[in-house]
């Protein structure tokens, strides 16, 4: 059993942001669970590469939200000790 974990969004906890996983079956016995394919070194080698294509497309979408998040606290910030 081989199974994939990333990071799926974020969420407000009170005072901080969380991440949220996404635990998903990759392999089951001989079986990728996305194509439903039976196991060789080729089909597994294939799962492996769009799994870390999507992983890696979702942490940067994730550090583009988390850099706006910033920025917009950072604002807010200034504006607070500026007018106060």
């Amino acid at each position: 059993m081989l199974i994939g974990i990333t990071r799926q969004s974020l969420r407000t906890n009170d005072t901080f942001l969380a991440s949220q996983y996404k635990f998903e079956l990759l392999l089951k016995g001989n079986t990728l669970m996305r194509t439903l394919r039976k196991l060789n070194l080729e089909t597994f080698y294939d799962e492996l590469i769009k799994f870390k294509e999507e992983f890696d497309e979702n942490e940067q979408n994730l550090v583009s939200i988390y850099d706006l998040l910033l920025r917009k606290c950072f604002i807010y910030f200034i504006l607070v000790i500026r007018f106060r």
